[in-house]
């Protein structure tokens, strides 16, 4: 289990541009939304991993679906930030692009673990 599994892999990319973009939001915002945003990406990125390490599958999809309901509470939020205006319309579609992108891959994770086809 030394490789990086492609989700977490993804996941940290994502995590390394979004922290260099959320650091220019407005000083007013940087301690509530911004610091929010960032502990969701974090919380995100331990999910993952400690769904990598998990040997139970009951626990491991049920962090998994705790992972799928914080990228569900990114977009929210980076929406917000969108309308706010804190976000460009650039940089909230590759937002959105990644999140759903990790999204499918946390589904099929968890179809997987599932036995669905």
């Amino acid at each position: 289990m030394n490789e990086e599994i492609p989700v977490i892999l993804q996941w940290m990319e994502f995590l390394d541009w979004f922290v260099e973009v959320s650091a220019k939001f407005p000083r007013k915002v940087r301690w509530s939304l911004t610091t929010r945003l960032e502990d969701h990406g974090f919380d995100i990125l331990e999910c993952l991993v400690t769904a990598k390490y998990e040997t139970g599958k009951t626990k491991k999809m049920s962090i998994l679906r705790d992972a799928n309901l914080k990228l569900d509470l990114m977009r929210l939020l980076l929406r917000h930030s969108h309308r706010k205006q804190y976000l460009s319309g650039k940089a909230h579609q590759r937002c959105s692009r990644d999140i759903n992108e990790v999204g499918q891959m946390i589904g099929g994770w968890l179809k997987s673990l599932s036995g669905i086809s």
